[in-house]
């Protein structure tokens, strides 16, 4: 059965190591990545979800692993206060193509979205800071 483990790192830990040569989640993502017995899902810049099958390793093998590899690139830390790890049973997501809605509905729509985007407008120019507000869109 395949597992989730989803690695977070401490958010103001990462941002201590931000002028790192590679920032922390990606070496920790090197270094299992080297493992045969993980698949790197997806991630951030604080977390990262691992994909596992428990047949090749045990849950409590998979996060002492992910302990290691964090430590082996960080001995200094104290692993505990900076790692965490949540195990879940991982589920492949089927992916429902979206239904289309028809143009006749949509052209009688945007009527109303000119309106809508006209009122918007209108609010907006009435703050105060509306001249920033719209430069700053701009960018």
């Amino acid at each position: 059965m395949k597992k989730k483990l989803i690695v977070e790192l401490d958010g103001q830990w990462v941002l201590s190591h931000r002028q790192d040569e590679i920032l922390p989640i990606a070496a920790i993502e090197s270094e299992l990545k080297t493992l045969d017995v993980f698949e790197c899902d997806e991630g951030s810049l604080t977390s990262l979800f691992i994909l596992f099958d428990e047949n090749n390793i045990g849950a409590e093998e998979a996060k002492s692993k992910i302990e290691s590899a964090f430590l082996s690139k960080y001995p200094q830390e104290k692993v505990k206060e900076i790692l965490s790890i949540q195990i879940e049973d991982y589920e492949e997501s089927s992916i429902e193509p979206e239904i289309e809605e028809d143009d006749e509905e949509s052209e009688l729509d945007e009527p109303k979205q000119k309106e809508q985007k006209a009122d918007v407008l209108q609010r907006i120019n009435s703050l105060v800071g509306a001249a920033d507000f719209k430069s700053l869109a701009k960018e």
